[in-house]
């Protein structure tokens, strides 16, 4: 185990095919949570990625990593 943080350990990637879990909002006790649902079948200590879906031109430009 690396962290006891979760989401630390989720990657970014754009690409479609290598994206396997998608967020969702869940409201537990009038309370929001982000949850991370698997979109496809998840082998064990497979990578888990999605795409942050960040787009704006001066955080790519300082981020490029964010385009792949």
């Amino acid at each position: 185990m690396e962290t006891n943080h979760f989401g630390r350990i989720i990657n970014h990637s754009k690409s479609k095919k290598r994206i396997n879990i998608a967020p969702r909002v869940v409201v537990v006790k009038s309370k929001p949570h982000v949850v991370f649902f698997a979109i496809k079948e998840i082998r064990r200590c497979a990578e888990l990625l999605y795409d942050y879906g960040e787009r704006r031109s001066h955080v790519v430009r300082d981020m490029p990593w964010l385009m792949k």
